[in-house]
């Protein structure tokens, strides 16, 4: 259960731009290691700008190289069967 969201309506800039993601860190994570989930490129470059882990859930295969080393699973249940974040 997610006990916590941020939406749209609570940052200003879109992604590619990290502001929603570190603002998530500010409230919820701070001193803590965290993780992000994306599903688009342009938002898991937001994720890349930020210290959390970013994980793509993607059916596709990048078509760019990003910032940092990323986790890419073509669904949840790969995520969930693959020990890579063990």
């Amino acid at each position: 259960l997610i006990d916590h969201w941020i939406v749209r309506e609570d940052y200003s800039k879109a992604k590619p731009d990290p502001s929603c993601y570190l603002l998530a860190i500010e409230k919820y994570g701070k001193d803590k290691k965290c993780i992000g989930f994306e599903d688009s490129e342009k938002g898991l470059m937001a994720l890349c700008n930020t210290p959390a882990l970013p994980i793509w859930i993607c059916k596709e295969k990048k078509k760019r190289d990003f910032p940092k080393k990323i986790y890419h699973f073509f669904s949840l249940k790969d995520l969930l069967q693959d020990n890579a974040l063990s």
